[in-house]
């Protein structure tokens, strides 16, 4: 007698033997599954005839030489460009003089190794100082330098200011009053005249401002408020 509940014979159970499709799992199934085969490309193991990948790094390419690719070529060999000289610049202020010295300057003046000498307000060299570098005996500290002495004054074209030699020093500043008792020179150093307390020496620095083509002394206060100082100019140029 047959039996329809009978698992093998409802076709959902299996003999000994006879495999069941319908109640494979996934392993039984990829285990019967045919490997695929690799291309040779991606198959990088040891005796495989592929190439391996490039890096980055690796895949820069040799470094060319620039003179063995100019040499077949007949290119000129380039000289370095050399700008044409300049001509000398141009004084276009129309305010400005051309230089020239006049009689009464040069009396004015002292002539040292070719260059002369003299003060921005061209004060004669033997005049004296126009009053006494003492203090007063009562004095306070708001005094300042008289306006005269710290007043704008222009230097004329040709002059620049003097530098302290050891021979402008003996010839010019020493021997000389020069209608003050200090000349500044360049550096703002102040030195003594014959109208001053120690002629030629080193007393202190005297500040002063510089603008365009003129000069201006900054005042001093207390005691050395009545103290009276003018800048020293020079030639730029030797003058005969």
């Amino acid at each position: 007698l047959k039996c329809h509940s009978h698992p093998v014979a409802m076709g959902y159970g299996s003999r000994r033997g006879s495999p069941d499709r319908r109640r494979m799992d996934s392993r039984s199934r990829a285990r019967q599954r045919p490997m695929r085969r690799q291309s040779p490309v991606r198959n990088n193991r040891r005796g495989s005839t592929s190439r391996p990948r490039m890096d980055s790094r690796s895949r820069t390419r040799p470094v060319r030489d620039s003179r063995s690719r100019s040499k077949g070529r007949g290119r000129p060999n380039r000289q370095p460009y050399r700008s044409p000289p300049r001509d000398p610049p141009v004084d276009t202020n129309p305010w400005r003089k051309p230089f020239s010295v006049t009689p009464e300057q040069r009396r004015n003046s002292v002539h040292v190794n070719g260059y002369l000498y003299a003060t921005l307000d061209w004060s004669s060299p033997f005049a004296p100082a126009p009053w006494s570098f003492e203090p007063p005996e009562r004095y306070n500290h708001q005094s300042r330098t008289d306006p005269s002495v710290t007043a704008w004054k222009s230097i004329p074209n040709g002059w620049e200011i003097a530098e302290a030699f050891d021979e402008v020093i003996e010839k010019v500043i020493k021997p000389h009053s020069w209608g003050t008792h200090m000349l500044i020179v360049e550096g703002m150093k102040a030195y003594w005249t014959a109208a001053g307390r120690k002629p030629g020496n080193l007393e202190a620095l005297w500040d002063y401002e510089k603008g365009i083509g003129r000069y201006m002394l900054k005042p001093k206060f207390g005691g050395n408020s009545t103290l009276h100082g003018i800048i020293l100019m020079k030639t730029v140029n030797v003058v005969q």
